[in-house]
This record gives structure tokens, sequence and C-alpha cells, in this order.
């Protein structure tokens, strides 16, 4: 388990931004655990042992104009809408990074709504960001109030899932869940009702895929197994959000938090966050219910794993001897092959690994963990220094965190980033920051946010 001390580790890496390089990328060794004057157990490559070692980092902005500016308002890979400041990131990166899902828009885009979904290819010499919030083919939204947000993207960039209210086609004005094909240019709606494809009675949010598309796993009010919508949630005028899995290639939709004595029945309280495995076999969730599994109270959030083949459920979230962690845990993330998950809890990080089970791997201010599709490295956001920044973690060897988001002087950016994404090797993390010094140059987006991704290449 890793620990560090808060403003240390801060001072260890400005230390050690020695080497600065042009346009937005900067050096960064390794350092010794505390600050540079304490001569701790170090662990990069100032003392000789093998550590983090010197990383080269290249920031690039995504969500950027045709003359390479900020474009027009605020974009995000995560949630940039008041009401969603807990959203996420989710899957807002293909699996080899070159590929970034945002959503927002502006003139920029050839958009006339605030927020809206796109994909930019990163590997084009142009700006090359195409609109993917479209229904049911390229038709934008019918009025002003319509919106698109939180857009994933599937492993091989096939496909991206995105929720949204406004298209008139929808006999709905709650959100909905939409899936397109990148290559068909055709959308489809997911959250509909089983067995009649009506949509959903209530909003649905928060999509997140399989690495082929075929899959998709998102949070709804609505009853899509019945119809209607959930029983209300206690204490609250709303009802009670379920974890569903739509296969979009069978057209069938089956419901993850369910009771484990009923399986026909869903869970008794709020279950909310999915993230789906790359090889679609397992999906993670963080919930209230207590009737998913046995010896869950439901007084505190906890992590729960879902077998789509086996259709079992497990509870993660679970200290040594097996027993529930006092306190929420949340933000599962979950490997390409479903063998490790990460979350958030009492404490700061926990990994789950098949056949290990739950341990305490990181002890800092982490927010918004997103897994590696290899499963070894972690993106975070941590706000322990004032600002939050974005730090990438090595599950395998445990050594010190290194901080990604670092200005083009080699100096801390000036506003929070957040909402890391992180690609299937860990080379390549996208993320969304208001700060205005990740680059070069002027670069004012006012009160907005902006779409980044960090290239990460082992010096």
């Amino acid at each position: 388990m890793y620990r560090h001390k808060g403003q240390e580790i801060l001072n260890c890496h400005s230390l050690t931004l020695a080497c600065l390089l042009s346009a937005g990328a900067v050096a960064v060794a390794g350092c010794g655990g505390g600050s540079s004057s304490s001569g701790g157990d170090g662990n990069g490559s100032g003392n000789g042992d093998t550590g983090v070692g010197d990383v080269s980092i290249d920031i690039e902005l995504v969500s950027a104009n045709e003359a390479g500016d900020s474009a027009t308002g605020s974009q995000s890979v995560g949630a940039n809408h008041a009401s969603l400041s807990d959203a996420g990131a989710a899957g807002a990166m293909n699996a080899a990074g070159t590929l970034v899902a945002f959503n927002g828009g502006g003139v920029d885009y050839n958009a006339d709504y605030s927020y809206e979904g796109f994909v930019r290819d990163m590997t084009e010499e142009d700006l090359g960001v195409e609109h993917v919030s479209l229904y049911p083919e390229d038709q934008p939204h019918d009025g002003f109030s319509g919106y698109s947000l939180r857009p994933a993207l599937s492993g091989d960039g096939s496909t991206v899932a995105f929720y949204s209210s406004g298209f008139s086609s929808v006999d709905s004005i709650r959100s909905q869940i939409f899936v397109r094909n990148l290559e068909d240019q055709e959308t489809a709606v997911a959250s509909v009702v089983e067995g009649t494809g009506a949509a959903g009675a209530a909003g649905s949010r928060f999509p997140n895929l399989s690495d082929d598309g075929s899959l998709v796993v998102f949070e709804s009010d609505a009853d899509l197994i019945d119809g209607g919508t959930h029983d209300d949630e206690a204490g609250f005028p709303f009802p009670t959000q379920q974890i569903y899995l739509r296969d979009m290639v069978a057209q069938e939709t089956i419901r993850v938090s369910r009771d484990a004595d009923s399986p026909d029945e869903p869970g008794d309280g709020r279950s909310q966050m999915a993230d789906i495995s790359g090889n679609g076999d397992y999906v993670v969730f963080e919930s209230r219910a207590d009737n998913l599994v046995e010896d869950v109270s439901g007084d505190d959030m906890s992590i729960f794993l879902y077998d789509v083949k086996q259709e079992e459920l497990t509870h993660l979230s679970v200290d040594a001897a097996g027993d529930a962690l006092t306190g929420d845990a949340r933000r599962p993330a979950i490997s390409d092959s479903g063998d490790r998950v990460v979350f958030t809890g009492p404490g700061s990080m926990y990994l789950w690994e098949r056949g290990e089970g739950t341990d305490l791997v990181l002890e800092e201010s982490v927010t918004d963990p997103a897994i590696s599709g290899d499963g070894r490295y972690v993106a975070y956001q941590d706000t322990s220094g004032g600002n939050g920044q974005i730090y990438r973690f090595d599950l395998d060897s445990r050594d010190e965190p290194v901080r990604i988001t670092h200005a083009h002087d080699g100096s801390s950016p000036d506003a929070d980033s957040e909402h890391p994404v992180i690609s299937e090797d860990g080379s390549i993390i996208a993320f969304d920051s208001a700060a205005e010094n990740l680059l070069g140059g002027a670069h004012d987006h006012g009160t907005g946010t902006d779409a980044y991704r960090a290239v990460i290449t082992q010096e």
C-alpha cells in the first residue's frame, strides 16, 4: 500500500521538473517518498531504484477549433452540466487512446446547442471532430431544450453511447440511452421496455459499453422489465434507480441490480454508476440496496460485481476478514478481463482482484478512479494539494503515483483538472480541465473547461 504525505509529494514533483520540453510536454522524474530534503525511502531515478523512472508527458488540446485554440463554450469528457457534478468521465476514449469523446458544443463544431456529444480522432492532421449525438441517423435535437451528455466509446471505437432528451421522434420527454454505430451512422434507443421497444417511462443515465459495442450498461429510474417506474426511494420522492444491461444485437435487456431471493424483483435501494468489462462478462456498480446479497445492511453504499454468464452478484467492498466496509464505497471501474476492480472507500482506493480479494492500495484523496484495460494502471483525481490534479498509479509495482497534469512551464495548473479516462495500456489519459496554463501561448476559455489528452512516454 502506498501513502503520500499531502503537500510533500507536490514539493517533490516541482523539484524534479528540471527539464522542460516545448509544446506542453514536460519530463517528469520519479522522486523519493517525502519531500526532497527528507531522504526517505525513495523509489525514483534519483536514488538508483527502478521506481517509476522518468516519463515524458505531452498534453494536447482535444476540444480545439480549426485554429488550434479552445473551442467556444465549455467542453468536457465528464460532467460539465451543473446538476451532474458526480457523473464522472465514463469510457470517453477508445482502447488505443486515439479517439476521445466529449460533450459540449458551440459554433466551432456546427452545433446549435450547449450540450452535444462529439468524437475527435487525434490521428487526423485536421480537426477531425464528429457530431455523434444524432438520432435516428443524422437528426440533431429539435429544440434548444434538448441536450446530450457524457458520451462513452467502445474499446474498438466503433460505437458511442450517450444519454439525451429533446428528440421528438422518441415518445418521451425523459432522458434516454442512445447507442450510435459510427460506421453505418445509425442510432438506436437502448433504454427500452423489454419486449415492447417503448422508451422507458423515466430517465436513464450514464452508459458504458463493452469493447465491441454490443453491450451497454446504464442506470434507470424506469422499470425496463415490467414497464412504468420503480418504487420511490425511501425518504426521497424519486424512483429507486436500477442497473440494466442491454444487448444491442440480441435486442434483450436484463436487470443487473436484482433481489438475491427473487431475481425478477429489483434491488430495494439506489444502484448507480455502472461499468462493464471490455469482454462484456462482468458489470460493477455501487448500491445502497440490502437485498442483492446476504449480510449487507444497506446503511452504506457498497460495490457489487455481476457475473453475466453465471447470473450471480458478489459483494466487493469488504475488509480482509470479508466484513462490509464501514462507510460508503463509490465509483467502481473494471478491467477488460473483469479480473480487477478499483473503487474508492474509507481510507481511499481499493483493489479487488479475482482470487486475491480486496485490498486497500492507496491512501490519498482519490476521486474518479479509471482503470486501464489491461488492469495495470489507475488514473484518478487528487484534490489534497489544492487544485484537483490527475495522477497515474501502477497497481503492479505500487510505486509512487505520477502527477500527469503540469503547466507548460512545469509549474502547477491554475485550476482543477478532473474526470480522467485511461487507455488500454495506460499510456494515454484524457481528462477535462479549467486550467489555462496547461499549454503554451494564450489559452483563455473563460469560466468553462476544455478536454485534453496526455500522452505518457517512458524515458
